[in-house]
């Protein structure tokens, strides 16, 4: 064990520092970043765990500012340590990779051997940052991880970063964002509540949904009216029901079909763009909407959902390799790629119950392992990507 501890840097002093700074500089002066702070956690001394709502790609600098003086040890997902030159800095800091929605039983003792050393670890337990601005599917595995730390655990809740950086359009938008600190747990908590009751605490503890927050604060943001990239998360139209047929230009989001369409405003909510326009007001909303339509889907008998699409290989440095084609298929039961791999045929099947979600960080892609190594599907319909995610998520909570 004592070997893993040399393996997890301590973060650097100067470039941690440094990084605070600038960070703290941006944060306060383009979101007028507010943080509360409990008195509990600001007497709070290592160890202890971090544990975050993964709102948007900019949300571990809310975190590291919220818990500075303190340096942490963040758990990343292993697909930015694959990014050239990305990997290298981020041991540097001090993080440790984490395989998304797959055990890691590196991960893990990586986390145990920071702890056991008296430092900081920073864990997202969703694994993932939203797509529409509600919180996501937090593995259950979170609980039994947290008892058998049995140190003290942080909550830092982040409001207002997906309004100022939402993942469908990257870009930093002006606009205002606050984190609130506070104990979720004592070692005591963790030793009389059962499983059940720390992951049921940790999910309460970590839901957001951004676009309610923005309801009551009504914070105007820059470029908050830009819908661009919305129809890779808003792909059904509620009017028709067309799949795949939404597309957005400017601050509107139509359906090339039957051209309904929505405006979004100045606080990033939508409004009809006429008297006929069907819609939803809120993007959290309309995916809640288009996420029961699959769940109804699920319910026809043996249903199956397959596309066409390129099989791709996850390689050093983040490099995406197309190493074939086939159909890629999920059930109830499992999902299944049929095709080609080089010269070879293949059939690969995954059980649904070995994970809650599909990693999805590239556009038009989605992720899953296969006999130790890691691919990535790529549907000829890039749209189509985040219906397998969908589905995924929807079996997951149905069936497993």
């Amino acid at each position: 064990m004592a070997k893993m501890a040399k393996q997890v840097r301590h973060p650097n002093d100067l470039l941690y520092r440094l990084a605070i700074a600038a960070s703290s500089f941006l944060l306060r002066k383009k979101y007028a970043l507010s943080i509360r702070k409990s008195a509990g956690a600001a007497a709070l001394r290592p160890p202890y765990v971090v544990i975050a709502n993964h709102i948007s790609n900019i949300d571990f600098t809310v975190v590291a500012n919220a818990a500075w003086p303190t340096r942490l040890n963040f758990v990343v997902a292993a697909f930015y340590f694959r990014v050239r030159f990305l990997g290298g800095l981020l041991r540097f800091m001090g993080c440790f990779s984490k395989e998304q929605f797959q055990p890691d039983a590196q991960a893990v003792k990586n986390i145990f051997s920071v702890i056991r050393r008296g430092d900081v670890v920073a864990v997202y337990p969703s694994g993932q940052s939203t797509l529409s601005g509600e919180g996501t599917h937090i593995d259950a595995s979170i609980a039994p991880l947290l008892k058998r730390l049995a140190v003290p655990v942080v909550a830092v809740h982040v409001d207002g970063a997906f309004i100022a950086c939402p993942k469908w359009h990257l870009g930093l938008r002006k606009s205002r964002m606050e984190a609130s600190v506070d104990v979720l747990f004592t070692p005591q908590d963790l030793e009389q509540l059962s499983i059940q009751e720390i992951y049921q605490k940790t999910k309460d503890a970590l839901y957001f949904d951004d676009y309610e927050w923005q309801r009551r604060a009504l914070v105007k943001a820059s470029r908050p009216h830009s819908a661009k990239g919305l129809e890779r998360v808003l792909f059904c139209c509620p009017r028709c029901n067309g799949e795949f047929t939404m597309r957005a230009k400017r601050n509107k989001i139509y359906c090339a079909s039957c051209g309904n369409a929505a405006l979004m405003n100045e606080y990033g909510l939508l409004q009809p763009h006429d008297a006929s326009s069907v819609i939803f007001d809120t993007p959290t909303a309309w995916s809640r909407w288009q996420m029961q339509r699959y769940r109804q889907e699920l319910g026809a008998p043996a249903f199956r959902y397959s596309e066409p699409a390129h099989l791709v290989k996850i390689g050093k440095h983040g490099r995406y390799k197309k190493v074939g084609q086939g159909r890629a298929e999920i059930s109830v039961e499992r999902f299944c790629y049929c095709g080609t791999y080089g010269k070879k045929t293949v059939e690969w099947e995954v059980r649904n119950s070995l994970s809650a979600v599909f990693a999805h960080e590239v556009p038009g892609h989605f992720d899953f392992a296969h006999n130790g190594e890691l691919y990535s599907i790529a549907p000829f319909n890039g749209a189509a990507a985040l219906k397998f995610v969908a589905l995924k998520e929807a079996i997951f909570d149905a069936y497993l």
